[in-house]
């Protein structure tokens, strides 16, 4: 394939509800600006908030109308992608996510168009009826995939005429940056009740995996330490821990110092960052979190746990690492960073970090490069299987 033919990608992913994954799709679209690429985004069913982006992008959105609670496999998807795909026609499906993987693959086949799978997360965070169908279909990739070291270890190897690269996530650290600009940061502080109390800022699903309880902990700890700790925790997100996390706030009487502020609109998150003075993901483990490249491109200091995924991605020259499920040293981290000089210095190292590892136009760029191995490689030899790191 040259650049001057015209290449038809289609996302395939589970749901479009905020997340990681579907941020990243919306910034791949947003930024590639090459005039013969055109994409489709299908998903499988449920929560459809980034749905109205895509199509002010210009994007086309595919509802294939299946039930998307875990383990996801609507059998409904099966006939449904087999029906679409059937009658559309793509160059490259590209499948997002074990489901979106899976769905992906069959897609692929029926539409006789390469397959691109992205595994945005540990195997170990799959369901394992997820685990067990996406290992059995892998050998249908033309390419698979890996968003970081950390996830590309934890999987046990593609067939051996598979493409394998590791592609970090990446950002647009300019128009990110221009969004902090016009945001309502005194506002959100206001709201919260914090003056000259640090902030510390997590954004992500209240599910056991994150480790939200180890914040709420950490904060008991310097309240009974210190009497006012100077720090105020603020969890953006919803999930099936949310109620949990609010029951542990309550039952410590940290309400003046923890909010669980749950879901917040794509369009209103940057408020919070530009509200934050630090940044915490302390998850037990990740793949590679886009929140927290959305926290360095706000120029925040960060606090990670010393997790493949986290660790991979954090330093001492941005930030604190922690071990993972230790709220002591979490307190200890915050409490560090009440010292503006040393949260100023990280937060500035974190952004000049964003900006030189991960923008959004490596991340495009070394898609492409895949999308056009595949796609030749579909009228010649199948590649041979790599892996290097963008």
């Amino acid at each position: 394939m040259t650049t001057s033919d015209s290449l038809d990608v289609c996302f395939l992913i589970n749901h479009l509800d905020a997340g990681g994954a579907q941020t990243l799709l919306r910034n791949i679209v947003a930024l590639d600006d090459r005039p013969h690429v055109s994409y489709t985004v299908c998903y499988a069913g449920g929560p459809n908030e980034f749905g109205s982006e895509f199509e002010a992008l210009g994007v086309d959105v595919v509802d294939l109308g299946a039930r998307t609670d875990p383990p996801q496999f609507d059998p409904r998807a099966v006939a449904r992608t087999l029906q679409y795909f059937g009658t559309h026609d793509v160059d490259v499906v590209h499948g997002h996510l074990p489901y979106g993987a899976v769905l992906g693959r069959i897609a692929g086949r029926r539409a006789d168009a390469a397959v691109v799978t992205t595994h945005h997360s540990v195997r170990q965070n799959y369901h394992p009826i997820e685990r067990t169908l996406e290992r059995a279909t892998r050998r249908y990739d033309d390419a698979t995939v890996f968003v970081s070291d950390a996830v590309a270890g934890s999987f046990d190897g593609p067939t051996d005429d598979t493409l394998v690269e590791t592609i970090y996530n990446g950002i647009d650290v300019a128009g990110f940056r221009e969004q902090l600009q016009s945001a309502a940061a005194d506002q959100v502080r206001a709201d919260l009740g914090v003056a000259d109390e640090l902030l510390v800022l997590q954004v992500g699903r209240c599910i056991e995996a994150k480790r939200q309880l180890d914040l709420v902990r950490a904060v008991d700890r310097l309240t009974h330490r210190l009497g006012d700790p100077g720090v105020h925790v603020a969890i953006v997100g919803d999930g099936p821990q949310r109620s949990e996390l609010e029951a542990a706030v309550r039952d410590r009487g940290l309400d003046a110092h923890v909010s669980i502020v749950g879901r917040v609109s794509p369009s209103r998150i940057h408020d919070y960052y530009a509200a934050a003075d630090a940044y915490a993901q302390v998850s037990a483990y990740e793949g590679m979190p886009m929140t927290l490249l959305e926290a360095m491109a706000s120029g925040l200091p960060l606090v990670g746990t010393e997790v493949p995924g986290i660790a991979e991605f954090i330093d001492s020259e941005t930030g604190l690492l922690v071990p993972p499920e230790s709220p002591p040293e979490l307190a200890d981290a915050m409490a560090a960073l009440r010292a503006v000089d040393h949260r100023t210095q990280l937060g500035r190292a974190s952004l000049t970090r964003v900006a030189e590892r991960y923008e959004i136009d490596r991340t495009v760029e070394a898609y492409h490069e895949i999308y056009e191995q595949v796609t030749a490689g579909r009228m010649s030899a199948a590649p041979e299987a790599t892996m290097r790191s963008h």
